[in-house]
């Protein structure tokens, strides 16, 4: 008797096997990261493309591979058996450290640096200045491909690192702090570069730049064994000290303040002559100033020295005339673009003026961080100092006020010069700090000029003659030439000079001052309106799309 299977029914679900749930699995990944690519800056795209298929990266990258092994066998070869006594992983990691140091201090900087002058030599810098992507999504892009080279130059040395690590003479700390370090060098490079590579657009000075940085490169690279050296052999009592991890504050302060400053310097250079370039670096100057006063008053509190205000305030008169150089040098008028973005109110016009573009504004924003400087050095001096605080007999306050008169002197008669060269000629930002240049260069050395003319000028001790010089006034003083008559008459002369160059610049920038907030166009509004609406998925090979018509929250937030 034969017994006949059981019939297979059609509508029996069918069990899904493991490899269909994978695949699956894998799909709906892949939909994501497809979704999240369309996030990602076009030109980190772009660069990490061309960087990572390009001869220069491959070599470089198999050299520092090759380089590792080299190190490893050798070392290896060399110490032998008494690898299993010894402690040899101190010398190992500074072969290591050194040979990374390359592809961070110099290939990946000098990478940054070429990627955004090929713009300019390839002709393709105008269309991207035009295109839709923002000042800030191509320094981002640029400076994000110099970080993923670096990251890849880093985890191809992280096994020989720990290797080092496992074959002892190493600590932990320095196995982590000097390649920290060493990253956050080539990014600030890499920034530099990129800022170096955006200032001149014309070609011999282009050549100028990029020998000069090479070879800033090539130093550094240099001088780095014997930082690595020094971590290597004496890391463990320098961790130990208070006054190291002080100093290490101090830089990593001074890193992160500039590299904004430097980060808007760059952003500033590729963007639009007529949109606000200003405001953003004038915050980082601000933020600078601030850390820049903290961490001497922590000295201060930590030290109670009554020089360590005056120093303060010496490099800061420094920083502040050399940014005023650029900020009284800017265009005076301003550009509608920059208008519709000036505050609204008389309050926010009052408090926020100041960081607006122009000269005239930049001129009073330089004065009156120097004003609070000197105020601040002063309360400090008089709170170091019981008694009254002097230099050479003479008083702090008057010794400040002079200085800050020569800063507001130079300054204002520099700004007044350019705008009257701007009356007759076309002078740019580079042009109008040359004008600062020279006249503090002929001011500075106007007394030495004359006593070198003439034999009846020389004399020994101060003079009038020195009254325009800053640098001789001070230097007099602090060797104490001047007798009371001649210090009060010198702070006269200045101050009275820096008065009436401060009055006339306030009435030239009474324009620039009054200078209200535009509407925005209906031609903006609209575009705006354009740009909120969202564009439906391609449904062809040819990519073609169709945009929404706007919603009214879309409209509204538009305009």
């Amino acid at each position: 008797m034969s017994v006949s299977a059981p019939p297979i029914s059609d509508t029996e679900p069918a069990d899904e096997s493991s490899p269909s749930r994978v695949a699956a699995a894998l799909a709906w990944v892949d939909q994501r990261l497809e979704t999240l690519s369309d996030y990602i800056n076009p030109i980190l795209v772009k660069e990490t493309r061309q960087a990572l298929k390009s001869q220069q990266f491959v070599l470089w990258y198999l050299l520092l591979l090759a380089g590792c092994w080299v190190v490893t066998m050798g070392g290896l070869a060399v110490i032998g058996p008494a690898a299993y006594y010894g402690a040899f992983g101190g010398q190992l990691f500074l072969w290591y450290a050194w040979i990374l140091s390359f592809p961070l201090l110099v290939v990946a900087p000098f990478s940054a640096f070429r990627s955004l002058a090929a713009e300019q030599e390839e002709n393709t810098r105008d269309v991207l200045t035009v295109s839709a992507l923002s000042p800030f999504q191509v320094v981002n892009g640029k400076l994000g491909s110099a970080a993923l080279q670096v990251a890849i130059y880093l985890s191809a040395m992280a096994p020989c690192l720990g290797f080092a690590y496992l074959l002892r003479g190493v600590d932990a700390l320095t196995l982590l702090l000097l390649p920290a370090l060493g990253v956050l060098a080539s990014l600030g490079l890499s920034l530099v570069g990129l800022l170096l590579a955006s200032l001149t657009r014309l070609r011999y000075l282009q050549i100028l730049i990029n020998v000069a940085f090479i070879t800033l490169l090539l130093l550094l690279f240099y001088n780095c064994f014997a930082v690595i050296e020094e971590f290597v052999d004496n890391g463990f009592r320098m961790y130990q000290a208070e006054e190291f991890w002080l100093g290490l504050g101090m830089i990593f302060t001074a890193y992160a303040t500039t590299f904004l400053l430097a980060y808007f310097l760059a952003v500033a250079a590729n963007t639009f002559t007529s949109a606000n370039r200003s405001t953003h670096l004038r915050v980082a100057m601000l933020v600078q100033q601030s850390a820049y006063i903290g961490w001497f008053a922590a000295v201060w509190i930590y030290d109670r020295d009554a020089d360590i205000p005056i120093v303060m305030f010496v490099f800061a008169l420094a920083y502040w005339t050399f940014a005023g150089m650029f900020l009284t040098s800017e265009g005076q008028v301003l550009s509608p673009r920059v208008r519709r973005t000036l505050p609204k109110t008389a309050l926010g016009r009052q408090l926020f003026t100041l960081l607006s573009p122009g000269p005239g504004t930049g001129y009073f924003f330089v004065m009156g961080n120097l004003t609070y400087l000197m105020l601040l050095t002063f309360t400090a001096s008089v709170f170091s100092r019981r008694g009254g605080p002097s230099i050479s007999g003479v008083p702090l306050l008057w010794v400040l006020c002079v200085a800050l008169a020569y800063a507001a002197a130079y300054l204002g008669l520099g700004r007044i010069i350019i705008l009257l060269v701007r009356r007759v000629a076309e002078l740019s930002l580079f042009g109008g700090f040359l004008v600062h240049v020279l006249l503090m260069l002929a001011g500075g050395s106007l007394p030495f000029a004359i006593e070198a003319s003439s034999s009846m000028f020389r004399r020994e001790g101060f003079s009038y003659l020195d009254v325009p010089s800053p640098v001789a006034v001070m230097l007099h003083l602090e060797r104490g030439d001047l007798s009371d008559v001649e210090a009060v008459t010198t702070g006269v002369i200045v101050i009275g000079a820096a008065t009436c160059l401060l009055l006339v610049n306030l009435v030239l920038a009474a324009g620039e001052l009054r200078q209200t907030r535009l509407p925005l166009p209906q031609r903006i509004i609209e575009d705006e309106l354009a740009k909120a609406a969202r564009p439906v998925r391609a449904s062809n090979p040819w990519g073609d799309t169709t945009a929404a018509p706007p919603t009214q929250d879309a409209a509204a937030d538009g305009a």
